[in-house]
């Protein structure tokens, strides 16, 4: 009877172990295995993204370089959520311009 008891708990321990959760909220941003696959119990199974706050590094057209300043708020539209904003605050000291041709004369700073 014992034998039996112990083997439930183990088979109810590893049924439990087959739900995986996160331990933040986020994006899986890559995905390792398929679901129902076998792995070793190390093995890398998600990359997960934590969204809540991110940075973003983007190349700003000249004309709108200037007008940003330290703690004003914007919002930003990605390719990958389409009609979907996201409200942002710039908190960056300077903003640097490239010329898309590359560097060199035209890449421009502007301090705050």
């Amino acid at each position: 009877m014992r034998s039996a008891e112990k083997a439930l708990a183990l088979a109810q321990k590893r049924l439990k172990d087959t739900h995986v959760t996160s331990p933040v909220n986020g994006f899986v941003q890559q995905r390792f295995v398929n679901s129902g696959e076998y792995t070793a119990s190390s093995a890398k199974l998600l990359e997960v993204v934590d969204v809540h706050l991110l940075k973003l590094r983007t190349p700003v057209p000249e004309r709108y370089a200037r007008p940003a300043r330290i703690g004003l708020p914007m919002q930003v539209e990605v390719d990958a959520l389409p009609y979907s904003f996201f409200s942002i605050v710039n908190d960056t000291e300077l903003i640097q311009y490239r010329s898309p041709v590359g560097s060199g004369p035209s890449s421009k700073t502007w301090p705050r």
